[in-house]
């Protein structure tokens, strides 16, 4: 994993590091579910990391397409939301029946 930059907003970095305490939870998981709960926990934890630097490459400055800039950069940080929430779905329901150790 690399490492956090200076410049990374808090947001992103808590998000790598999210992604890096789910590689090694769901790596204890049994094999029978690596391919799926584990296998989605890590692609909604990436999607989370990948919708915020797309938010954060969105650049708003005042001018006419201030508010399409704006519309869209809601729009990555409300699919990060989303990707948040399944991923707490996954993670909830793969503790409550013991498939990832806490």
């Amino acid at each position: 994993m690399t490492e956090n930059k200076p410049g990374d907003l808090k947001v992103i970095m808590k998000s790598r590091e999210l992604f890096g305490y789910i590689l090694l939870a769901v790596h204890k998981s049994p094999k029978e579910f690596r391919y799926t709960v584990s296998s989605r926990m890590q692609s909604l934890s990436l999607d989370v990391l990948e919708n915020l630097y797309r938010a954060n490459e969105v650049f708003v400055e005042n001018g006419p397409q201030k508010h399409e800039r704006l519309r869209q950069r809601l729009d990555f940080q409300q699919k990060a939301m989303t990707s948040l929430r399944m991923l707490t779905f996954f993670a909830e329901l793969g503790v409550e029946h013991k498939v990832i150790k806490g």
